[in-house]
């Protein structure tokens, strides 16, 4: 198998992402790497993960194509032979007893995001516990909220540690401990191995087969999933955990299913796309709804906002 030499280096923690030469927004900026040397091309070869704010995107060919105008032979850009790879499904999991004896804190109810989501949304005490219940949601210090991935076997692949803005609802991030995986903490606990293989799945993946005839509603972000789910509840919540994550191999278990799919503003022909690749891959009723598109003003366009925004503002769209 073949592989391109130069790749947009992995995620390895906030310091494998650097200030965008376009922007200047701090760990936003995603590196080219030669997967021969494993050392960036140039520290302005990469793209903005600020996909509709900055849109900046370098591409190694760009930038040796600029090399050769200047005389400067640029090294070779062909395919190289890459390492054997470990079957599709081999991956890691979490123990039950490990993961459920995990919290860095023991009440999620007092979470920002759970204490947010509860005055703007008017949650009982009971409402809330079943939300947290249903979606295995637990605590971690300094009011962070952990985010389970639990497959549909119920395995737990990994969590992410998160933190909120109390009054807000956002994500506050470029802070230290604003974010983190569950697997690496443990990892660096020692109570998992360094081997560690990651595989990723849908946020609320394990509701599934409690729930097989339910139609399915899928958004990018898990607050969004949790604040959808008391909004529309005819529809189970799941979350890809970023817009890139709209891939054939997390909708594997969604075989059979009916599935809504809620993309953020801007990213509608994105799924779009993707979507076709997944329906031929995964036998499944997918439809992308343009209702954010429709809905949202240009400035919140350029905001990339999502469906649980307008919810928030009173406005939820109508995509059935």
């Amino acid at each position: 198998m073949n592989t391109y030499r130069y790749k947009l280096q992995p995620y390895d923690g906030i310091s494998s992402r650097f200030t965008c030469p376009a922007c200047g927004a701090t760990h936003r900026f995603v590196r080219y790497i030669d997967t021969l040397t494993g050392h960036i091309l140039n520290e302005k070869v990469g793209r903005c993960e600020r996909i509709q704010s900055c849109g900046y995107h370098y591409t190694p060919r760009q930038y040796f194509h600029h090399l050769r105008r200047l005389g400067i032979t640029p090294p070779p850009v062909a395919a190289v032979p890459s390492p054997p790879e470990d079957k599709p499904d081999t991956f890691s999991t979490i123990s039950s007893v490990l993961f459920t004896t995990s919290a860095l804190a023991s009440q999620p109810e007092q979470t920002a995001l759970l204490r947010f989501l509860a005055d703007r949304l008017h949650l009982s005490a009971a409402q809330l516990r079943q939300l947290i219940d249903t979606y295995r949601l637990q605590s971690a210090t300094y009011g962070r909220i952990i985010f389970p991935q639990i497959d549909a076997a119920g395995y737990c692949r990994t969590a992410k540690i998160m933190a909120y803005n109390l009054a807000t609802g956002h994500r506050i991030k470029d802070r230290a401990g604003s974010f983190n995986w569950l697997h690496r903490i443990l990892i660096s606990q020692g109570k998992l191995p360094r081997d560690f293989r990651l595989r990723q799945c849908l946020f609320g993946e394990h509701l599934l087969p409690a729930h097989p005839l339910k139609p399915v509603g899928i958004v990018e972000s898990e607050k969004t999933a949790l604040i959808c789910s008391v909004t529309y509840p005819k529809l189970l919540w799941l979350a890809t955990g970023g817009k890139y994550n709209f891939t054939p191999d997390r909708f594997l278990p969604l075989s059979g299913r009916i599935i809504n799919a809620i993309p953020d503003a801007g990213a509608y022909r994105f799924w779009t796309l993707r979507a076709k690749t997944i329906t031929r891959i995964v036998p499944c009723q997918l439809h992308v709804s343009d209702c954010i598109e429709r809905a949202a003003t240009l400035d919140e366009h350029q905001r990339g906002i999502d469906i649980a925004d307008l919810i928030l503002d009173n406005r939820p769209p109508q995509f059935f």
